[in-house]
């Protein structure tokens, strides 16, 4: 029951926003009907991702298909979408990415989950004026290292461990599933670890995941 539970909340926290962004779209096409055809091919973008997150919920239980993935490609796709979908507050928050060649061997759906959720928890995180969110990627020996850091509300260090545990959270309204999700699909499904790389309370976080890397090429 628990985990049925806790899967239709994982559910309603993805499908949030797509949904939100959706019904931006639709508001903004009726008082900006010359814009139908820029709107359109960004809701068709939401669409798709609701495409995406229907697809992964109906995969789940089966094997995942592990292939090499180039990052960068990766990121900057999730900087376009996270960019057009960010708070309607005065807070302005600027994404970057600083990443190179690296190649996980990887699934593409389950490390998009993964990244999703993290930069969610980002974004969500400032509380400042300006806001940052910094997708990163290195080499680090066999392994690729991708951090996501922000700049926004930190975390205690007492609370390190705690965030991966299914319903903790420190939102008002937050399901306290995604991390621990997250903390599922990098270590059982992606052979790879997740953990806070550094925390400070009133200046933000870094999340480091660490997945196997690989010298094949993207084909």
């Amino acid at each position: 029951q628990h985990i049925w539970f806790g899967m239709a909340r994982e559910m309603a926290h993805q499908l949030g926003t797509p949904v939100s962004s959706l019904m931006g779209w639709v508001e903004r096409l009726r008082d900006h009907p010359e814009e139908s055809s820029q709107l359109a091919a960004d809701m068709n973008t939401d669409v798709m991702r609701l495409q995406e997150i229907s697809e992964r919920f109906s995969r789940m239980g089966s094997v995942p298909k592990m292939e090499p993935l180039a990052v960068t490609p990766l990121l900057e796709e999730l900087k376009s979408y996270f960019e057009k979908r960010l708070p309607a507050n005065s807070r302005e928050i600027v994404l970057s990415v600083e990443s190179g060649d690296e190649i996980v061997k990887a699934s593409p759906t389950l490390l998009t989950w993964a990244l999703e959720n993290l930069i969610k928890n980002a974004i969500d995180s400032i509380d400042k004026e300006r806001g940052e969110v910094k997708l990163k990627s290195d080499k680090d020996g066999s392994h690729i290292s991708i951090t996501v850091q922000d700049n926004g509300k930190g975390i205690f260090r007492r609370d390190w461990k705690n965030i991966f545990r299914p319903g903790y959270t420190t939102k008002e309204r937050g399901w306290g599933v995604g991390l621990s999700m997250v903390q599922r699909i990098v270590e059982d499904f992606l052979s790879g670890t997740i953990g806070i790389k550094a925390s400070e309370v009133g200046k933000g976080t870094s999340i480091e995941l660490k997945l196997p890397g690989t010298v094949e090429k993207q084909k």
